[in-house]
């Protein structure tokens, strides 16, 4: 992932917030978490203006939290963890649990769909 996301660069592609998160995500995962920290640093600049921007630093905090946490930090992971709610606290009104939660009415939205057919 990593050696795509160079050619892009070098490419002077654009990066939409989804692709900065599922790289950071990934970053993450892998307890790479300098690389992660850095990778959140360019996407705030690239994406300052962008009103997805703080729900992915919010996701971006609550997944480098865990990495925190599985690298045995967990002094870092509750920075983290508190940068999360801080953001959720510093824009409510999007950032909401009520808008970002799957919801248990019986429309069909908010809840795992299940694949039907095979051979």
């Amino acid at each position: 992932m990593e050696e795509a996301w160079s050619r892009s660069e070098t490419r002077k592609l654009c990066f939409d917030v989804s692709s900065y998160e599922y790289s950071i995500v990934a970053l993450c995962y892998a307890l790479r978490v300098n690389d992660a920290e850095n990778r959140i640093s360019q996407m705030k600049t690239a994406l300052e203006s962008s009103d997805d921007l703080n729900e992915s630093l919010i996701i971006c905090s609550v997944v480098l939290a865990r990495a925190f946490a599985l690298l045995g930090n967990p002094e870092e992971s509750q920075r983290k963890a508190q940068a999360a709610l801080d953001t959720i606290e510093m824009k409510p009104s999007s950032c909401s649990a009520s808008s970002v939660l799957p919801t248990n009415s019986n429309d069909g939205k908010g809840k795992r769909q299940s694949a039907v057919g095979g051979m």
